[in-house]
């Protein structure tokens, strides 16, 4: 009886050990911006995932969506503060900040950004103002996923004008 007893037990930490052996967190990461100076109160930008090899490997073994965050810095070229909304959809026609706001899903609002400076934001500032991330998590690997929509920054102004590098960051549990 014993020998049953140790046996299963012996089973049930194979198990349990081999299931933690099998998953591993990755970083998804897309750059967008780079160095751009941009100068309207609407930017557009066509994120397609399927180029990103991490995303394209991994997007079929995904256990968990754990952090999504925008990471980046912002070169304010105004003397007026600066902030924005992004939004995503999978239009990617939109052209007014009506329609955006209308059509399109918020999902991050930025610090303001003081004039004539730059502001880094980091991780922990990019999850702590995100605004929807399960919209982008929707996106990215649901029933309907395909790793491609349209981001849409809204400014605060009509005299938008900033130099910036950012990027998305997505955290996931997969399985090896």
């Amino acid at each position: 009886m014993r020998t049953i007893a140790y046996m299963s037990l012996i089973t049930l930490f194979a198990v349990f050990v081999g299931g933690c052996l099998t998953t591993g967190q990755i970083t998804v990461k897309d750059t967008f911006g780079d160095g751009v100076t941009h100068n309207a109160n609407i930017y557009t930008y066509d994120l397609d995932l399927n180029t990103n090899e991490d995303y394209t490997d991994n997007k079929d073994k995904v256990k968990s969506v754990d952090a999504v965050s925008v990471v980046g810095v912002v070169n304010n070229n105004l003397a007026t503060d600066i902030q924005a909304e992004i939004y995503i959809s999978d239009d990617g026609n939109l052209a007014t900040v009506d329609e955006i706001k209308k059509s399109a899903t918020l999902v991050f609002v930025s610090p303001k950004v003081p004039g004539n400076d730059k502001l880094v934001i980091n991780y922990a500032d990019g999850l702590s103002h995100m605004e929807d991330s399960q919209a982008v998590i929707d996106q990215l690997f649901g029933p309907t996923a395909d790793g491609m929509f349209t981001i849409y920054a809204i400014g605060n102004t009509d005299d938008f004008n900033f130099t910036y590098k950012a990027e998305v960051v997505v955290t996931l549990t997969v399985e090896l």
